[in-house]
């Protein structure tokens, strides 16, 4: 449930509106009307057990002193005149120009604020989408009352640490408790109050200040985490003003879509043309929220497309993904071609589509490479400066003006700010206004490269520089300041009464790369560094993820760290990866096919890798690697997806192929016996690969085939239907290859693969597990079997739940194996982890969940 802002007390506040305020004196009681809502008191989600109801009269929510100072433990005196004394024990008794207090209360109140104004705005998208009636009012609470209450004005002063408190609205007695103005108080005590959504508490954020977060052993981390909090609802308030303000100039018809049929439907009859030229679109589900956008045209209606801007392009593929997003599924991911007409579907040619494009943090990336639109080159560097002064004027209460040059093809953008209050904005505000320049020159031009400077009022302070290509943002002068925020932030660990500190240095390596150095002030050879042990390396490494994880979400960036000793001794290396591989296609692309059919899988990604799997499951780096046409004799479904190292694995594609008989082809064996084990699966006719698995004692294994028609060969030899071939077999893995020929058709072959001394392999269970995500990754063990004694060439696997392969390592002929340094970020651990153990041969072997 999400907490809202103090502004929402305005919502209950109004239902006292037609009430008279009653005038109140010094030192008597009153009767006056005051508002009860039987309301629970919190701080950070706990109750204050046995509190006094709040109530709401004069436009203030009143709580009782006495369970505020409880709630916060502050101490508390109430002598017999009514004058109160609170003691924060020390906790705010600090040098307020040096203390970390007041940002931490400043930037939880901005985060209420925000998520106010995200409420109000996805109200309003509510009632655009027609979910809701636009006469609809906020509810009430059920239990409101309306009580007249005699309350005592006047004779009561609160201190604070010693220090009288100027409330605004003065406090009062009632039932002989003392009761304060709670957002008269508030800001004295760094708190920030707020009402939940169905109005039946009151929440107390105590901002860690007064009462320590959990989750954040200090203000330092607090304060990183709630900038980059800010920073996420600044970007969601954008995402969502932007939504608005496309739905409405769409006015696209109000549908509730449930499923991808009817999806794509609505998209053929809303969005069946761009400009003059007529489309058709083709919607397919992938895993996960992604979905693939086909859109194809005749080669006839080839003219209508060269007449096409960029700009009519991207818009129109714009307003169908905002009718995806608000009709059907709000968290949607898309990528998708406009194909060329001059090559087919099927076509693995790289120049097969116009354009590509794919939705990353709910932008969508376009490659307009192959599209033959020119350029549009009659840039207006006017038109552009009177635009963004026109839609850009102001930001962050800071109003701005704009200068444009052009300099060949790029924009020459000179910013001037009304103040130089922008330079002590934070860097996710900087970066924030950055983007939103870059989408508002988009919006007019979208190809345009960008070299800007920010020139400040006081000529003193040197300029901002910045470029802006490929919708990203660059600047050397934040860059530096990201450095910077980094030392501060993450450049300190400690262990028992040593201190370790880091220093950070960012290079770029082009538009898409940065290269970050993390030296540290100590060598792996010191005494302290060597005592510190594994909890030295996982607090350096919890630094460095967090320094990286920082790093990203301000630049969208794809990340090379490496961590050096201060003798350049690498210690540490890591790789984050931003951009993904484009999405796996397959040629025939599904449906009904003919046995012995060969499938092609491909991806417009040049040089990556796909793996695939058979059987429904998940693929990972640990599946089969596509190397050469997949034959298909059976019913079967393909999951595929691309990788490629620097780049993110791809969405994974789904093929399902149902199989008719090939008359052309043998028909091929009846039955297959085996003397030693059994087959897994059981034998059909149209199942081209077994397995057996059989003890270590046994050298060699007799097949006997049937076949009704045809030669029969088992390894070349060839054999008559019903007798038997035995066949010596090594330790390990033993391939045997059986085929059927008939008389002027094709070959059918069927593949057993022998595993000689893996029987029992399944009761191998992990002993001396450890797993460990609390700070960095840990998984390790040892692994145990009645039957296996030597582990030598077994390989144990880490993946997340929903199949991506984390990491892998080779287990010693003991069968200890570990894996550290995983990624442990919130979403792995939601996701959740799996481990797989494979053979010396390399077959799966056991599979399970880890907790």
């Amino acid at each position: 449930m999400r907490i809202k802002g103090m502004a929402i007390f305005l919502s209950i506040i109004m239902f006292l509106s037609f009430l008279p305020l009653n005038a109140e004196g010094k030192g008597f009681v009153k009767e006056v009307d005051a508002l009860f809502s039987n309301l629970e008191l919190k701080v950070n989600g706990n109750r204050i057990s046995g509190h006094k109801e709040p109530f709401i009269y004069d436009q203030h929510l009143w709580v009782s002193i006495s369970d505020l100072a409880k709630g916060l433990d502050l101490g508390i005196k109430i002598n017999g005149n009514g004058t109160v004394y609170l003691n924060s024990k020390n906790k705010l008794n600090v040098d307020i120009d040096k203390s970390k207090l007041p940002d931490a209360f400043q930037k939880g109140y901005e985060i209420e604020a925000k998520e106010r104004i995200i409420d109000i705005l996805e109200e309003e998208m509510k009632i655009i989408e027609g979910k809701i009636p636009s006469s609809k009012s906020p509810s009430s609470n059920k239990n409101d009352k309306l009580k007249n209450i005699n309350v005592g004005f006047g004779n009561t002063t609160v201190y604070l640490d010693g220090k009288k408190l100027n409330l605004n609205a003065e406090p009062l007695k009632y039932k002989n408790e003392i009761y304060v103005p709670l957002d008269n108080i508030a800001p004295y005590l760094y708190i920030t109050p707020s009402l939940n959504n169905s109005k039946t508490s009151i929440n107390i954020d105590a901002n860690g200040i007064l009462i320590k977060d959990s989750n954040f052993p200090s203000l330092t981390k607090l304060i990183g985490f709630r900038e980059g909090r800010n920073y996420l609802l600044n970007l969601q308030i954008e995402e969502l003003e932007k939504r608005k303000y496309v739905v409405e100039q769409l006015r696209i018809p109000y549908k509730r879509i449930t499923d991808v049929k009817s999806l794509e439907k609505y998209l053929n009859d809303n969005f069946s043309a761009c400009g003059d030229l007529r489309v058709e679109l083709k919607v397919t589900e992938q895993r996960g929220n992604w979905m693939y956008l086909d859109i194809s045209f005749p080669y006839s209606s080839n003219s209508s497309w060269y007449k096409l801007q960029r700009v009519d392009v991207e818009d129109w593929i714009w307003d169908m993904y905002t009718a995806m997003v608000n009709l059907y599924n709000e968290d949607i991911l898309i990528s998708g071609a406009v194909r060329n007409p001059s090559y087919t579907y099927n076509s693995i040619s790289s120049n097969k589509n116009y354009i590509t494009f794919n939705s990353r943090d709910k932008d969508i990336y376009f490659d307009f490479t192959n599209s033959r639109l020119k350029r549009d080159n009659r840039i207006n560097p006017t038109y552009l400066a009177e635009s963004l002064n026109n839609t850009l004027k102001k930001y962050s209460n800071t109003n701005f003006a704009y200068e444009v040059s052009m300099n060949g093809d790029t924009a020459n953008i000179i910013v001037h700010p009304s103040s130089n209050d922008f330079l002590r904005w934070s860097l996710y505000a900087k970066m924030g206004y950055l983007k939103r320049l870059n989408s508002e020159v988009k919006r007019v031009y979208p190809d345009l490269v960008i070299d800007g400077k920010i020139v400040f009022p006081n000529e003193k302070n040197p300029p901002y520089s910045f470029h802006i290509e490929e919708n990203r943002v660059r600047s050397v002068d934040l860059l530096r300041e990201t450095e910077e925020q980094l030392e501060r932030l993450y450049g300190s660990f400690s262990y028992g009464n040593y201190d370790f500190n880091l220093k950070y240095s960012i290079y770029e390596k082009g538009l898409k790369d940065f290269h970050l150095i993390v030296e540290g002030n100590f060598s792996i050879n010191d005494d302290k560094w060597i005592k510190s042990g594994s909890t030295g390396e996982e607090r350096l490494s919890n630094n460095v993820h967090n320094a990286l994880s920082y790093i990203i979400s301000l630049w969208d960036v794809n990340v090379f760290t490496e961590v050096f000793d201060k003798n350049m001794v690498v210690i540490k290396e890591f790789d984050i990866y931003q951009e993904n591989v484009s999405i796996v296609y397959a040629n025939p692309s599904d449906g009904e096919i003919t046995e012995g059919t060969e499938v092609r899988l491909y991806t417009d990604t040049s040089d990556a890798d796909i793996y695939y799997t058979l059987d429904g499951s998940t693929p990972t780096t640990s599946s089969n690697l596509y190397t050469k046409p997949i034959v298909i004799n059976r019913d079967v479904e393909i999951n595929a997806f691309g990788y490629k190292e620097g780049l993110g694995a791809g969405p994974i594609s789904t093929f399902k192929y149902k199989v008719v008989l090939d008359k052309d082809m043998s028909y091929g064996l009846t039955n297959l016996v085996v003397d030693n084990g059994s087959l897994s699966p059981s034998f059909s006719r149209n199942i081209y690969d077994y397995e057996v698995n059989i003890s270590s004692d046994v050298d060699s294994i007799s097949l006997t085939p049937y076949a009704n028609d045809g030669k029969i060969t088992i390894n070349g030899a060839e054999v008559s239907s019903g007798s038997s071939k035995s066949v010596s077999l090594d330790g390990g893995r033993n391939k045997i290859s059986i085929s059927v020929k008939e008389a002027n058709k094709k070959e059918r072959i069927y593949t057993i693969n022998v595993y000689k001394g893996t029987e029992g392999a399944t009761d191998i269970s992990i002993v001396n597990l450890k797993f460990d995500t609390t700070v960095i990754g840990i998984f390790k063990g040892r692994l145990s079997s009645n039957k296996v004694k030597d582990f030598t060439g077994y390989k144990v696997e880490l993946l997340s739940k929903a199949g991506t392969s984390h990491s892998s390592t080779m287990v010693s002929s003991g069968g200890e194996f570990e894996i550290t340094n995983f990624p442990v970020d919130i979403i792995n651990k939601i996701i959740g982890y799996k481990y797989r153990i494979y053979d010396g041969g390399g077959k799966l072997i056991l599979e399970s969940n880890l907790n």
